[in-house]
């Protein structure tokens, strides 16, 4: 399956990031899945560091990550990206398959990696 683009959830990640740049750390949205609304299965990638690339490259590397990102059941993707005021880069990538009308794959809570720091 190809991930699609969703501006709404790209709104939800740019918030997110935004948020963490904001506090200069990171941490998974608290309330993505009341963001999100209804869907079978989501995911959420959050990440910190010098580029996008870097922080690419340790996504990938990083199990729960890229599990996230290969994921054949997700069908869309929301990207947000802030850059703080020391200039770390912060990412965040929301994952959902929409509902169609089945029960939520896994429990109604995201899948969540843990948050992946790269170094500067």
């Amino acid at each position: 399956m190809v991930l699609t683009r969703e501006t709404r959830l790209d709104m939800i990640a740019r918030d997110h990031s935004q948020e963490m740049a904001s506090r200069e750390t990171i941490y998974h949205n608290p309330n993505v899945a009341e963001q999100i609304g209804s869907y079978s299965y989501a995911g959420e990638n959050v990440g910190m560091g010098p580029d996008c690339e870097t922080i690419h490259a340790a996504f990938m590397a990083s199990t729960g990550h890229r599990e996230n990102i290969l994921d054949s059941d997700f069908q869309q993707i929301g990207i947000g990206v802030a850059l703080g005021s020391d200039d770390t880069v912060y990412v965040t990538e929301v994952f959902m398959a929409p509902r169609d009308g089945e029960a939520p794959r896994g429990g109604a809570t995201p899948k969540e990696a843990p948050p992946c720091r790269c170094p500067k």
